[in-house]
């Protein structure tokens, strides 16, 4: 079965990676690296670990997706769409998203590097995205529900690769609010002196 059109819920992701990536290219390019390593407060992040953290996490999780998309397509775990996620999918992907209102410790594994410099974050981040775009390309034709994935942190968190594309996006839009709240921080335009 093969299509020659991509899914409009993969256009969607991809139409969604390319705005968050402006938006974290735009962050990035208009601040100073001190801004960039500047932290509000004991425990909280800079903007620079809230967007090496998307990289780092990002970067495990495909490490998993690119040999199951691969996996399906062999086995012949095929199918058009669309797709409607199970309780489970959806319910992650919401609690990942902007304004979903409750903090999530982080896992060891997706710890962010303490200090950066705006190159390696910003070549870092785009890198990933490219990746990110190619994974979401590639898994066009393959079911998109019935090909699971297992969480790189939680083993039981055993979701569908359709909803990590929108999980791994809801996260990206949470921690780019996230660092937008740290450069509305009264002190963070002093950090440019």
């Amino acid at each position: 079965m093969q299509q020659q059109h991509l899914l409009p819920e993969l256009q969607s992701y991809l139409h969604q990676l390319a705005t968050i990536g402006s938006e974290v290219d735009d962050v990035i390019a208009n601040i100073t690296e001190q801004q960039l390593n500047w932290r509000p407060g004991p425990g909280q992040w800079s903007v620079g670990e809230c967007v090496d953290h998307l990289t780092v996490t990002g970067t495990r999780l495909l490490e998993r997706i690119e040999p199951a998309i691969a996996q399906a397509r062999s086995i012949g775990n095929l199918a058009e769409g669309p797709f409607r996620y199970g309780p489970m999918n959806r319910w992650f992907v919401r609690t990942l998203d902007e304004g979903a209102g409750r903090n999530i410790k982080t896992f060891p594994i997706y710890a962010p590097a303490a200090t950066n410099s705006r190159e390696q974050v910003a070549m870092g981040f785009r890198e990933f995205h490219q990746r990110l775009a190619a994974a979401i390309r590639s898994a066009n034709g393959i079911d998109l529900k019935r090909t699971k994935v297992r969480s790189p942190a939680m083993p039981l968190l055993n979701l569908s690769v359709g909803a990590w594309f929108a999980a791994t996006l809801a996260h990206e839009r949470r921690h780019l609010a996230q660092a937008r709240r740290v450069m509305r921080e009264g002190r963070f335009g002093a950090t440019s002196e």
